[in-house]
């Protein structure tokens, strides 16, 4: 391994004479090697952590991570439909559908060697023994029972189970194709049974049975991973590349079925056990950064918490290493490589200082934290075979080497490809911001990208003697809200455990007084109000944006669902949209009159309580405040946070702050923030918290990139996301209990059913009428206001460098560009014997079997269109000055060299 880090003096003269910019480590790069730029304008270049149970949130981290691990099945380049890459599968599905209800009537017996991961026991149990357990038994009918459901994970395997008597409709049996991972050691199904053992424990809040706290339960994790698993009636071990799912789910073709339940890992099985041991012995780290009972954590990171991974490995036995325990009673030995797999490991981490293990085409060689660089290799360099695609007969990679760098200016990295010094910037940017585009660059588009606002509508005090109730996730307040009225940092504002009335962060209004009013943690919030963020929705002038901001590089948005969705002209949401009067142009009057009689419906409760809302007009201007019954007079502020370190979302940020002021009168306090920032205050942090340090967020400009090339079915979990989100970290969310968050049943319940939940073929115009159901409640809502798509480019340093294939929504944004990219003057050739460079057309997975009683509709194990915030980061840079010494040091010992290599003894 140590041999490959040694360069030839061609390299070592190339990295002397090389242009210097953006990096140094472009410059040692070989023939088929390409430099990746990315746009770090400040702090760390991922805003996430690098692990494969709650991270790779944001798209810097994800869009590397991808061609860092394998799939198994993953969605076409062209038409979105998933197909087989490194595993196949095949499909079997026996059920009826009642046309009236729409029930599922299954008929495949789940044989009795199909197994569970039973939680409590901790161990693998055939599903019929766990569901003859009298006390699971017990505990499941009573949930079926109750009106909250069967919570997610082992719980709801049994539900399944229980209720169809032991049949199942789809039978989904993969065969995985032996791709050995980074560190050498086979790919084998105790990795996939290790990850469904895991999935099935940190899902399942085992305290509902032992009454004790459960401390592997994840409550993020659950909401995120629980309903899939929960939809999975037993894994039957076939043989060592081999397993069969019984599973509930059925959708409107077999490829959805299997990329649903598809439990392909990314990390293998020693590795996931490593971190998990490191997480529980510590006490600052996580699977995200948060707050838990340990206090605040980090995510813990591949990239940067490589020692604690080392010597949680090294403590490892298989005493703590749960995954297969029980399989030995059937005959399986899984587990007995686990000494030979952590010494594996150690040397890798050693090696490579990261504790990244993966099996995908590339492995992360090395990552420097400090100057924003990462070096990804071929499997080849660790004599591995090149990874097969079943899709097209496609052999990855072709490329040896992409040396990840970071610039602190979109200019810089646009200037780097089109000098030639990079080879693609890895963020996509609108023509206008590109210019003049020399014939040597290739512009790969892209129609993902998207901007809204986030808004923060926490309204936690309520008047607990009035009539009427308050329903939440999970419990229900009585009482009736008080509208706007805020009291952030409650329970320590108080000092007070507002538990015992109810939750920890709703607020009985009897408990206010006036000293608490008077300071800044009681605040007016009118972003609470339906009405207000409604009118901001119409008031935007999103035409102006497009021009002003984008100089017409991008085009109007109104909702999660667009313009460039397939689903957009599909289900005809401009027609929606308008409806509601969202127009391009924006409707002021309209808007302040929405807005007015919100603001006066809510004053007219504020004034049952001594309190009202007035405007106060002094030398700034005339402004919205909150007036307490002591006469004391509030300035209601929305505290906006923008991101500064993106130029568009910083004008457009500036253009709506002046709109609010200008037709609102409500004073806007701008904060210009990083993705740093916003990753932990907006998205890591109670919404009814100063998450800011001295005060909270009210609303925030949020972008998105999605990564997958969608369907018009995948549209479900676009508006399941944005509207319903059931993963912590993309506000509003329910997935965190004991914080506040907005609620309501049917958007929840609706985001859920489309998220995870069972359309059949039958029930196909039935899906597309919930999606766009659900659309119209988010627009009505606000809770996000969506402003803009843009028309953005890839930049691809096309004299050296060819795509073959790329997404038709998402360009350079999933496996398949630089899985395939390969260098046109090097020495390798196309990935396939298809070089076009616009993507070929795609079919469905040939393998699959037709459905006896034909079934299906749209789910994936979290939404397909993912959507993790587009953010951009900092690097540290290397200083000119400092770089020169570097680059003369080395000619000097070039010069040194070249003279004793001239001169050999005879």
């Amino acid at each position: 391994m140590e041999k490959l880090k040694i360069f030839s003096l061609l390299l070592i003269i190339t990295l002397a004479f090389g242009i210097a910019a953006p990096g140094i480590l472009s410059s040692s790069q070989t023939a088929n090697s390409i430099t990746l730029i990315e746009y770090s304008s400040s702090g760390g270049l991922f805003m996430s952590p690098w692990n494969p149970v709650l991270g790779f949130t944001d798209i810097y981290s994800y869009q590397l991570w991808i061609h860092v691990r394998e799939w198994g099945v993953y969605p076409s380049p062209s038409t979105g439909m998933p197909v087989q890459t490194t595993a196949t599968y095949q499909y079997i599905g026996n059920y009826t559908v009642d046309q009236t209800t729409g029930v599922i009537t299954p008929y495949l017996t789940i044989p009795s060697n199909a197994l569970v991961f039973d939680p409590i026991a901790l161990q693998w149990v055939p599903i019929n023994q766990a569901a003859q357990n009298s006390t699971y038994a017990s505990f499941v009918n009573s949930q079926l029972q109750s009106s909250g459901g069967t919570p997610p994970g082992f719980y709801q395997s049994l539900a399944s189970y229980i209720q169809n008597n032991g049949k199942a409709p789809v039978e989904i049996i993969f065969n995985f194709d032996q791709v050995p991972w980074h560190d050498g050691i086979n790919f084998s199904v105790a990795d996939v049974l290790a990850w469904l053992a895991f999935m099935w424990r940190w899902s399942t809040d085992t305290s509902y049975i032992t009454n004790q706290t459960d401390q592997y339960y994840d409550e993020t994790f659950s909401s995120e991973y629980g309903p899939t698993i929960g939809m999975f009636e037993g894994v039957q071990i076939i043989n060592d590349t081999s397993l069969a799912i019984y599973t509930t789910y059925v959708d409107v073709d077999p490829s959805l079925i299997a990329y649903t339940v598809d439990p392909y890992p990314g990390v293998p099985y020693d590795l996931l056990a490593a971190m998990e041991l490191a997480v529980m012995n510590s006490t600052n780290l996580w699977w995200e950064s948060t707050t838990t009972s340990k206090g605040t954590v980090s995510g813990i990171d591949m990239l940067i918490n490589a020692q604690q991974i080392k010597a949680a490995a090294l403590a490892l036995t298989p005493s703590n290493v749960y995954y297969f325990n029980g399989l030995s009673k059937y005959g399986y030995n899984y587990g007995s490589d686990l000494s030979q797999r952590v010494n594996a490991l150690v040397n890798w981490i050693n090696t490579h200082g990261v504790a990244v293990v993966s099996n995908g085409p590339f492995y992360v060689d090395s990552y420097n934290a400090q100057s924003n660089t990462m070096v990804l290799k071929s499997r080849t360099f660790l004599g591995l075979p090149k990874i097969h695609y079943i899709w097209n007969n496609l052999t990855v990679p072709s490329l040896d080497e992409i040396f990840v760098e970071s610039v602190t200016t979109e200019d810089a990295g646009i200037q780097a490809v089109k000098s030639g010094t990079a080879d693609i910037f890895f963020y996509s940017e609108p023509t206008n911001k590109i210019g003049t585009v020399p014939s040597t660059v290739t512009l790969i588009p892209t129609t993902t990208n998207y901007n809204d606002l986030g808004v923060n509508p926490v309204n936690n005090v309520y008047d607990p003697s009035q009539p009427g109730t308050i329903p939440l996730k999970d419990r229900t307040l009585n009482g009736t809200i008080v509208p706007g009225l805020v009291l952030y940092n409650p329970s320590s504002t108080l000092g007070i455990d507002l538990s015992k009335y109810g939750h920890p962060d709703w607020v009985p209004i009897d408990l206010i007084n006036s000293t608490v009013m008077k300071s800044n943690y009681f605040q007016f919030n009118p972003m609470a109000l339906q009405g207000v963020r409604f009118a901001l929705n119409v008031l935007i002038n999103r035409n102006s944006l497009v021009q002003n901001v984008y100089q017409g590089s991008a085009v109007p948005c109104f909702s999660a669902i667009i313009p460039g969705s397939p689903a957009y002209k599909a289900l005809n949401i401009s027609t929606y949209e308008q409806q509601l009067g969202l127009y391009g142009n924006g409707d002021p009057t309209t808007a302040v009159a929405i807005y007015n009689q919100s603001i006066q419906q809510a004053n007219q409760s504020l004034n049952s309580y001594g309190m009202s809302l007035k405007y106060i007009t002094d030398s700034s201007g005339t402004w919205l405040y909150l007036i307490l019954p002591d006469g004391t007079q509030k300035k209601v502020t929305i505290y906006f946070e923008v991101r500064g370190d993106d130029p568009f979302r910083k004008a457009i940020g500036d253009q709506i702050t002046q709109w609010i002021e200008q037709y609102f009168h409500i004073y806007v306090q701008e904060d210009y923030i990083t993705r740093q920032v916003a990753n932990t205050a907006v998205y890591g942090t109670d919404m009814a918290s100063f998450s800011m340090g001295n005060h909270p967020w009210t609303m925030y400009t949020e972008g998105w990139v999605a990564n997958y090339d969608e369907p018009i079915y995948f549209a479900r979990y676009d508006v399941a996301q944005m509207y319903a989100p059931f993963t912590y970290g993309f506000q509003p969310t329910p997935s965190n209990s004991q914080q506040w968050y907005p609620w309501n049943q049917t958007i929840y319940q609706l985001g859920q059913s489309l998220a995870f939940g069972i359309y059949t073929p039958q029930q196909a115009n039935q899906l597309l009428n919930d999606i766009v159901k659900l659309d119209v409640m988010g627009m009505q809502q606000s809770w996000r206001i969506f402003l803009t798509q843009g028309l953005q480019y890839y930049m691809v340093n096309g004299a050296r460098v060819v795509i073959p294939y790329y997404g038709v929504q998402t360009g350079l944004g999933s496996i398949w560009a630089l899985n395939t990219a390969y260098v046109v003057s090097g020495t390798t050739t196309s990935p396939s014997t298809t070089t076009t460079t616009t993507p070929t057309t795609t079919t469905a997975p040939t393998t699959t079997t037709t459905p006896t009683t034909t079934t299906a509709p749209t789910t994936t194990t979290t939404p397909t269109t993912t959507t993790t915030p587009t953010t951009t980061t900092t690097p540290s840079g290397t200083s000119s000055a400092l770089l020169w010494g570097i680059v003369i040091v080395i000619i000097i010992i070039i010069v040194i060299l070249a003279y004793y290599l001239t001169r050999r003894k005879k």
